[in-house]
Protein backbone atom coordinates (compact mmCIF):
# COMPACT_ATOMS: atom_id res chain seq x y z
CA UNK A 1 0.00 0.00 0.00
CA UNK A 2 2.83 2.40 0.87
CA UNK A 3 4.55 1.72 -2.46
CA UNK A 4 1.31 2.27 -4.39
CA UNK A 5 0.71 5.53 -2.50
CA UNK A 6 4.10 6.85 -3.61
CA UNK A 7 3.72 5.55 -7.16
CA UNK A 8 0.38 7.34 -7.61
CA UNK A 9 1.57 10.62 -6.11
CA UNK A 10 1.74 12.53 -9.39
CA UNK A 11 -1.72 11.33 -10.45
CA UNK A 12 -3.17 12.48 -7.13
CA UNK A 13 -1.54 15.90 -7.42
CA UNK A 14 -2.83 16.26 -10.99
CA UNK A 15 -6.31 15.10 -9.98
CA UNK A 16 -6.37 12.20 -12.44
CA UNK A 17 -6.80 9.50 -9.79
CA UNK A 18 -10.38 10.40 -8.86
CA UNK A 19 -11.70 11.16 -5.39
CA UNK A 20 -9.82 10.12 -2.27
CA UNK A 21 -12.23 7.21 -1.91
CA UNK A 22 -11.50 6.19 -5.52
CA UNK A 23 -7.78 6.38 -4.88
CA UNK A 24 -7.96 4.20 -1.79
CA UNK A 25 -10.28 1.72 -3.53
CA UNK A 26 -7.91 1.34 -6.49
CA UNK A 27 -4.93 0.75 -4.24
CA UNK A 28 -6.79 -1.79 -2.10
CA UNK A 29 -7.89 -3.65 -5.22
CA UNK A 30 -4.27 -3.70 -6.41
CA UNK A 31 -3.36 -5.24 -3.05
CA UNK A 32 -6.17 -7.82 -3.46
CA UNK A 33 -7.97 -6.28 -0.50
CA UNK A 34 -11.19 -4.73 -1.83
CA UNK A 35 -13.34 -3.12 0.86
CA UNK A 36 -17.01 -2.18 1.15
CA UNK A 37 -18.03 1.45 0.78
CA UNK A 38 -18.42 2.04 4.51
CA UNK A 39 -14.83 0.96 5.12
CA UNK A 40 -13.62 3.18 2.27
CA UNK A 41 -15.46 6.13 3.79
CA UNK A 42 -13.87 5.42 7.15
CA UNK A 43 -10.38 5.16 5.64
CA UNK A 44 -10.83 8.36 3.64
CA UNK A 45 -12.11 10.22 6.70
CA UNK A 46 -9.13 8.99 8.71
CA UNK A 47 -6.70 10.12 6.03
CA UNK A 48 -8.25 13.59 5.78
CA UNK A 49 -8.23 13.98 9.56
CA UNK A 50 -4.61 12.82 9.77
CA UNK A 51 -3.62 15.57 7.33
CA UNK A 52 -5.51 18.19 9.31
CA UNK A 53 -4.03 17.04 12.63
CA UNK A 54 -0.45 16.83 11.33
CA UNK A 55 -0.18 20.20 9.56
CA UNK A 56 1.03 23.15 11.60
CA UNK A 57 0.53 26.55 10.01
CA UNK A 58 3.28 29.15 10.49
CA UNK A 59 2.35 31.41 13.38
CA UNK A 60 2.31 34.49 11.14
CA UNK A 61 0.32 32.97 8.26
CA UNK A 62 -3.20 34.13 9.13
CA UNK A 63 -2.08 37.52 10.42
CA UNK A 64 -0.06 38.16 7.26
CA UNK A 65 -2.94 37.18 4.98
CA UNK A 66 -5.33 39.36 6.96
CA UNK A 67 -2.89 42.28 6.82
CA UNK A 68 -2.57 42.01 3.05
CA UNK A 69 -6.33 41.75 2.64
CA UNK A 70 -6.77 44.76 4.91
CA UNK A 71 -4.40 46.72 2.68
CA UNK A 72 -6.70 46.00 -0.27
CA UNK A 73 -4.68 43.38 -2.14
CA UNK A 74 -6.24 40.45 -3.95
CA UNK A 75 -4.78 37.14 -2.85
CA UNK A 76 -4.35 33.98 -4.88
CA UNK A 77 -2.88 30.64 -3.90
CA UNK A 78 -0.99 28.56 -6.47
CA UNK A 79 -0.25 25.08 -5.15
CA UNK A 80 0.83 21.63 -6.24
CA UNK A 81 -1.33 19.53 -3.97
CA UNK A 82 -3.74 16.63 -3.64
CA UNK A 83 -7.32 16.93 -2.44
CA UNK A 84 -6.39 16.49 1.24
CA UNK A 85 -4.51 19.79 1.20
CA UNK A 86 -7.74 21.65 0.46
CA UNK A 87 -9.32 20.03 3.51
CA UNK A 88 -6.38 21.31 5.56
CA UNK A 89 -6.68 24.83 4.16
CA UNK A 90 -10.37 24.93 5.02
CA UNK A 91 -9.88 23.48 8.51
CA UNK A 92 -7.05 25.89 9.36
CA UNK A 93 -9.00 28.94 8.15
CA UNK A 94 -6.64 29.65 5.26
CA UNK A 95 -8.86 29.03 2.23
CA UNK A 96 -11.41 31.79 2.97
CA UNK A 97 -8.66 34.41 3.04
CA UNK A 98 -7.82 33.91 -0.64
CA UNK A 99 -9.75 35.36 -3.56
CA UNK A 100 -8.82 32.39 -5.73
CA UNK A 101 -7.22 28.99 -5.29
CA UNK A 102 -5.28 27.60 -8.26
CA UNK A 103 -4.78 24.01 -7.10
CA UNK A 104 -3.06 21.42 -9.27
CA UNK A 105 -5.47 18.58 -8.46
CA UNK A 106 -8.40 20.72 -9.63
CA UNK A 107 -6.72 22.24 -12.70
CA UNK A 108 -4.81 19.18 -13.92
CA UNK A 109 -1.58 21.17 -14.24
CA UNK A 110 1.20 21.80 -11.75
CA UNK A 111 4.06 24.19 -11.13
CA UNK A 112 6.36 25.09 -12.79
CA UNK A 113 3.97 24.95 -15.77
CA UNK A 114 3.08 28.59 -16.55
CA UNK A 115 -0.59 27.65 -17.00
CA UNK A 116 -1.25 27.21 -13.28
CA UNK A 117 0.12 30.72 -12.59
CA UNK A 118 -1.90 32.15 -15.46
CA UNK A 119 -5.04 30.45 -14.18
CA UNK A 120 -4.70 32.40 -10.95
CA UNK A 121 -4.07 35.62 -12.89
CA UNK A 122 -7.19 35.10 -15.00
CA UNK A 123 -9.30 34.46 -11.92
CA UNK A 124 -8.02 37.68 -10.33
CA UNK A 125 -8.24 39.58 -13.64
CA UNK A 126 -4.63 40.77 -13.42
CA UNK A 127 -1.52 40.48 -15.56
CA UNK A 128 1.52 38.52 -14.31
CA UNK A 129 3.61 41.68 -14.03
CA UNK A 130 1.04 43.05 -11.59
CA UNK A 131 1.63 40.11 -9.25
CA UNK A 132 4.00 39.30 -6.41
CA UNK A 133 4.72 35.57 -6.08
CA UNK A 134 5.76 34.44 -2.58
CA UNK A 135 7.09 30.90 -2.09
CA UNK A 136 9.84 28.65 -0.76
CA UNK A 137 11.13 28.05 -4.28
CA UNK A 138 10.65 24.29 -4.58
CA UNK A 139 10.48 22.66 -8.00
CA UNK A 140 11.39 25.68 -10.08
CA UNK A 141 8.37 27.75 -9.05
CA UNK A 142 10.30 30.98 -8.45
CA UNK A 143 12.04 30.66 -11.80
CA UNK A 144 8.68 30.05 -13.52
CA UNK A 145 7.13 33.10 -11.86
CA UNK A 146 10.17 35.18 -12.84
CA UNK A 147 9.82 34.08 -16.45
CA UNK A 148 6.22 35.31 -16.49
CA UNK A 149 7.32 38.73 -15.21
CA UNK A 150 6.06 38.33 -11.65
CA UNK A 151 7.91 39.99 -8.80
CA UNK A 152 9.22 37.20 -6.55
CA UNK A 153 9.80 36.86 -2.81
CA UNK A 154 11.68 33.81 -1.55
CA UNK A 155 10.68 32.60 1.92
CA UNK A 156 13.44 30.81 3.84
CA UNK A 157 11.59 30.07 7.06
CA UNK A 158 13.48 28.40 9.90
CA UNK A 159 10.75 25.74 10.20
CA UNK A 160 10.99 24.60 6.57
CA UNK A 161 11.96 21.01 5.88
CA UNK A 162 14.06 21.90 2.87
CA UNK A 163 14.58 19.08 0.38
CA UNK A 164 15.67 21.30 -2.48
CA UNK A 165 18.29 23.91 -3.22
CA UNK A 166 16.88 27.44 -3.06
CA UNK A 167 16.68 29.39 -6.32
CA UNK A 168 19.41 31.86 -7.10
CA UNK A 169 17.26 34.49 -8.84
CA UNK A 170 14.52 36.31 -6.95
CA UNK A 171 13.72 39.88 -6.00
CA UNK A 172 13.56 39.67 -2.21
CA UNK A 173 14.28 37.11 0.48
CA UNK A 174 12.48 36.94 3.84
CA UNK A 175 12.74 34.74 6.90
CA UNK A 176 9.10 35.03 7.88
CA UNK A 177 5.78 35.84 6.26
CA UNK A 178 5.40 38.85 8.55
CA UNK A 179 8.14 40.56 6.52
CA UNK A 180 6.06 40.38 3.32
CA UNK A 181 3.43 43.16 3.73
CA UNK A 182 5.96 46.04 3.98
CA UNK A 183 7.71 44.78 0.84
CA UNK A 184 4.44 44.55 -1.06
CA UNK A 185 3.43 48.01 0.15
CA UNK A 186 6.74 49.46 -1.03
CA UNK A 187 6.31 47.80 -4.42
CA UNK A 188 2.78 49.15 -4.72
CA UNK A 189 3.91 52.68 -3.98
CA UNK A 190 6.34 52.58 -6.90
CA UNK A 191 4.42 50.21 -9.18
CA UNK A 192 4.88 46.45 -8.95
CA UNK A 193 5.97 46.05 -12.58
CA UNK A 194 9.72 45.97 -12.92
CA UNK A 195 12.09 45.66 -15.90
CA UNK A 196 13.31 42.13 -16.58
CA UNK A 197 16.94 43.08 -16.01
CA UNK A 198 16.32 44.02 -12.34
CA UNK A 199 15.67 40.38 -11.40
CA UNK A 200 18.40 39.15 -9.06
CA UNK A 201 18.90 37.35 -5.80
CA UNK A 202 19.20 39.49 -2.72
Amino acid sequence: MRQLWHETGRARVLGTAGSLEDQIRAMLVSCSAPSPDEILQELAHGDRQAWIDSVRVYDDTLSTLNTLRGQGYQLGLVSNCSCQALDVMKAKGIAPLFDTLALSFELGVMKPDPEIFLAACRALEVQPDECVFIADGAGGEIEAANALGMHTILVLHSDQNRRHDPPTEYDHQVGSLAEVPPIVAALSSTGIERPADTRAGG
